[in-house]
């Protein structure tokens, strides 16, 4: 689905219920489906501040465990910015420029994962992973 919003204000009340549904129908687990919560609220946060205008747009497309979700404009350089959050709980983020903005990517998947090391947070077992590189 594609979804054009006006003001940026309303992000976050229709993104959260629309990746939960997904997600649901994606078949995630418990764990993993608190983890879409909680990266789309903080998707929806930071893209609030992070708009390059007063509207926003995103597609949202969900398959047998995993959500992606590709959201913008934000401005130049915001993707450099996000939410430490979105490094532990996401499988993929990737900025993308597009005419003097950016979009970003967002992957999450359910199944076998390893933990994320975040700058500045304590790594808990397993091995560190970086970003995706799309």
């Amino acid at each position: 689905m594609v979804v054009t919003l006006l003001p940026t204000e309303l992000l976050s009340g229709v993104l959260e219920p629309l990746s939960n549904a997904l997600a649901a129908r994606a078949r995630f687990a418990l764990e993993r489906f608190s983890d879409v919560f909680l990266v789309t609220r903080a998707i929806a946060a930071h893209v609030t501040s992070a708009a390059s205008s007063g509207r926003v747009s995103f597609a949202l497309s969900a398959g047998e465990r995993h959500l992606d979700l590709t959201i913008g404009p934000l401005r130049p350089g915001a993707g450099e910015a996000l939410p430490p959050l979105l490094a532990v709980a996401a499988d993929e983020l990737v900025t993308e420029p597009l005419d003097g903005s950016e979009l970003l990517r967002v992957v999450v998947r359910d199944g076998d994962r390893l933990p994320r090391a975040v700058p500045g947070l304590p790594r808990v077992g397993g091995h560190p992973r970086s970003r995706g590189s799309g």
